[in-house]
Formats: structure tokens, C-alpha cells, sequence
């Protein structure tokens, strides 16, 4: 559930927490698409045919981030509306002609916070270590 991953995160990383949007799409970088390991080609795509994956399976993208797409959508921070919490990224059970839309940076889902599905996970952010 979402207050299971904040948990996680908060207890596990002093300071740590799930990311919020503007983190997340930070972490994409900059332009339209957030590529899972910044090729354009989508050859990284963790889609039906090759998904879900295990974490690490992409190289990093031009942030030194990776997995941000397709894979499993992840928990954001952020409120969505009517009680729900915001999904970024994908997931791994898309199918190939969704692949394109999950891709892009923008793409996002409202879930509800108590909910637990296969293809919904999340990542934390935290402040570096010394």
C-alpha cells in the first residue's frame, strides 16, 4: 500500500521518503519521453513481452537513474484527487502498443492509497549519505 512504502522508506532511509513528481520527473530528465535508460528507440522498454524485470535490469539513464518506466508503476507522494494517490512510470504487464504512452514523462495514474497490486511498487528518495 502507499503508507506501507512511505513506512518502508521513512524507517529504512533517515530523511527518506517516496518521491514526489517533480522528483520523479527530475529523475527522467528533461523532454517528453522519460526512457527507462535514456534510449530513444524504446529498446529498453520493460514491457508484456519482457516484464516485469528485475530491478537494475537497464542501464542507467543520462541521470544515473534506473527502471523509471514500465516496469511496475510506482507511488508518488502526491495527492491526487478524491482521496487517491498518484502512480508514475508503467508497468511491466503494458502491452507493446502502450509502451509509447507509458514512456512519456507526463504519464501518470490516480490509485487508491490502500490498495496492493503486482504491478505497483515504488522507489525512495533520500538526502546523500555522508
Amino acid at each position: 500500500t502507499w503508507q506501507e512504502a512511505r513506512e518502508f522508506c521513512q524507517s529504512t532511509y533517515p530523511g527518506g521518503d517516496l518521491p514526489t513528481e517533480r522528483q520523479w520527473e527530475n529523475a527522467c530528465g528533461s523532454g517528453k519521453y522519460c526512457f527507462a535508460s535514456g534510449d530513444p528507440n524504446h529498446q529498453e522498454a520493460i514491457y508484456d513481452a519482457n516484464g516485469p524485470a528485475d530491478v537494475g535490469s537497464t542501464p542507467a539513464n543520462s541521470r544515473g537513474v534506473q527502471d523509471l518506466t514500465a516496469n511496475v508503476w510506482e507511488w508518488m507522494r502526491d495527492d491526487a484527487e478524491d482521496g487517491y494517490k498518484l502512480i508514475r512510470g508503467g508497468s511491466g504487464y503494458s502491452y507493446s502498443h502502450s509502451c509509447v504512452w507509458h514512456l512519456r514523462a507526463d504519464n501518470r495514474r490516480n490509485f487508491r492509497p490502500g490498495n496492493r497490486d503486482n504491478d505497483v511498487g515504488f522507489r525512495c528518495v533520500a538526502p546523500p549519505r555522508d
